[in-house]
C-alpha cells in the first residue's frame, strides 16, 4: 500500500486528473484552461504568459488561469 503523500503516487494521481480535465474538456474556454495548465506544468513559462493573455482577454473572470500566469511571472513561486 502507498503512504498518502508518496511521491510516485501523488504524479500518477496529478497525471491522470490532468488526462481526465483533456477529455471532458469540450468548450474552448476548458481546452485554453488545460493548455494553459499543461504549459505550466512543462515549465514553459513563456508560453503561459501568451496563452494565460490571450485567454484572460476573451474570459477575464478565470481565476484559475489568472493565479497559473501569476505564478508563472513570479520567480520562485508554486502552485499550491
Amino acid at each position: 500500500m502507498t503512504e498518502p503523500d508518496d511521491p510516485a503516487a501523488l504524479v500518477e494521481t496529478a497525471l491522470r486528473l490532468l488526462a481526465r480535465a483533456k477529455a471532458a474538456a469540450t468548450t474552448p474556454r476548458d481546452r485554453q484552461t488545460v493548455a494553459i495548465a499543461t504549459a505550466y506544468l512543462a515549465g514553459d513559462l513563456d508560453r503561459v504568459d501568451v496563452l494565460a493573455r490571450d485567454h484572460l482577454a476573451d474570459h477575464p473572470g478565470n481565476e484559475l488561469v489568472a493565479r497559473i500566469a501569476g505564478i508563472a511571472r513570479t520567480p520562485g513561486k508554486e502552485f499550491s
